[in-house]
């Protein structure tokens, strides 16, 4: 990334293509005098004659040969009470990318530069308007694939996980503080027990607000990228049919030719604000068929993958026994995130195979027809409790993606090596080394000690106009 300046950016914060209306945006310090070389109003007032944060109506005109390009609304907010800390102005204009881009045209022609991704964020971090984890939250808000997602996300630009962040901070300068004060009145020879005791308590409650933080790393996946359910079965066990039926489209190819699947086939919806990913696996059965063999060795990484599997069995016919051993082996690894499905319940129902079914105890069976749709809703149903079960398991109020999650992982690594310092024999000079460390480290995570090749790596992911 080049270099920032205080130089005045711009971009169409809006998605590109034709549209009623767009939002481009200029930030930076000399802000208002690129918008004054472009900018008129009816009443004759040029920008810096009007009070902050109010909306004007007016045209955009070519810098240089003030023809009209676009009648437009104008933002004006005058830093630092703006986003960016920067002197702002958001221009309003009609949709159309052509005039859009005119627009842009004369901002630069007037003294602005094309801002880079993220770039109107970055200046936020730098002016301390936010920190670098609610910046991240931001994008997150704009990629939120589900409404916990999108709630998380406001939390934290609203600045909960900073907080946190913060809080925790200060309990480890409160357990240095103890430990380096341990310099000033306990003599080597002799450690106060009582004394070490209250570090002791100190550290503790350390680890229990490090801990808490730390449960949440692991409950990201769902957060932000919806679920992944899996069908899978034998071979013409209806598992496409059933596929087409819950994504409402006809995805995958559905014949009587067993082996049609031979590959994984996906789809998504969101139903009740939750993203939904749909895997269609190719049938489970012996097969010399280089390409189908494939297909059935990805099915297998795909129950892996799942968050949730459907086992998909035609209940109109006798299951054969090395499909039984099948459905022994995925109900054994697999149980607690299984559904059995009994497909094809509109023909006539074998009662053995019911009774084989019956003998595995899965504890969650729902008979359907994926061709005809009966009892689909029940199927629905199942899958929203089941994934709502797994939802109370990892509820968090934080979105912490991944460089979060690394620089928790090193402060936790770091706390439990300091623990050995703080024992019967206390070495509290090695203890206030490595305290200060995880200080260092901690505090690259709100953005206070980042260098600005990882501010470069966070702000690429950025769009635009953000």
């Amino acid at each position: 990334m080049i270099e920032l300046t205080q130089s005045c950016i711009v971009a169409c914060c809006t998605a590109k293509g034709a549209a009623a209306v767009a939002l481009i945006r200029t930030s930076g310090h000399n802000a208002f005098s690129v918008i004054d070389k472009i900018a008129r109003f009816p009443s004759q007032k040029t920008i810096f004659d009007f009070k902050s944060h109010v909306v004007r109506y007016g045209h955009i005109v070519h810098p240089e040969t003030k023809s009209i390009i676009d009648e437009v609304m104008f933002l004006i907010m005058r830093g630092p009470k703006t986003f960016t800390g920067f002197d702002t102005v958001e221009i309003t204009s009609h949709g159309n990318p052509l005039i859009v881009q005119k627009i842009i045209d004369a901002c630069i022609l007037a003294g602005a530069r094309i801002a880079q991704r993220g770039e109107f964020t970055r200046q936020a971090v730098e002016n301390d308007r936010i920190d670098v984890i609610q910046a991240e939250a931001i994008h997150e808000l704009i990629i939120a694939q589900n409404d916990r997602a999108v709630e998380s996300a406001l939390r934290q630009v609203g600045g909960a996980l900073s907080r946190k962040i913060y809080d925790l901070e200060e309990k480890i300068v409160r357990l240095l503080a103890f430990v380096e004060a341990s310099f000033e009145f306990i003599e080597e020879e002799h450690v106060d027990l009582a004394y070490a005791q209250l570090v002791d308590k100190e550290y503790q409650q350390l680890v229990l607000m490090l801990s808490e933080l730390m449960v949440h790393c692991d409950s990201q996946k769902h957060l932000k990228n919806g679920f992944r359910i899996a069908c899978v079965g034998s071979v013409n066990a209806g598992k496409s049919t059933l596929f087409n039926q819950l994504v409402g489209s006809d995805r995958s190819i559905v014949t009587n030719v067993a082996g049609t699947t031979r590959d994984v086939v996906d789809a998504s919806i969101v139903r009740s604000g939750t993203l939904f990913t749909f895997v269609d696996t190719a049938g489970i059965r012996e097969s010399l068929d280089l390409v189908e063999q494939i297909g059935i060795s990805r099915s297998s990484n795909q129950i892996e993958l799942a968050d949730l599997v459907l086992l998909v069995v035609d209940i109109s016919r006798a299951i054969e026994p090395e499909e039984f051993e099948f459905y022994k082996k995925i109900i054994e690894s697999f149980s607690d995130k299984l559904i059995l499905v009994q497909n094809k319940v509109d023909e006539s129902l074998n009662e053995q195979s019911i009774l084989l079914l019956d003998s595995l105890g899965i504890a969650s069976v729902v008979a359907v027809s994926g061709l005809s749709g009966y009892q689909l809703p029940l199927l629905w149903q199942m899958i929203e409790e089941k994934i709502q079960s797994q939802m109370s398991h990892s509820s968090t109020p934080y979105i912490l993606n991944e460089r979060h999650a690394a620089i928790l992982q090193s402060v936790s690594q770091s706390i439990n090596q300091i623990q050995g310092l703080l024992g019967l024999q206390p070495q509290f000079e090695l203890a206030a080394f490595q305290l200060r460390d995880v200080l260092q480290v901690l505090s690259s995570m709100t953005g206070r000690n980042l260098t600005e090749r990882v501010l470069d790596q966070i702000f690429t992911s950025f769009c635009l106009g953000k």
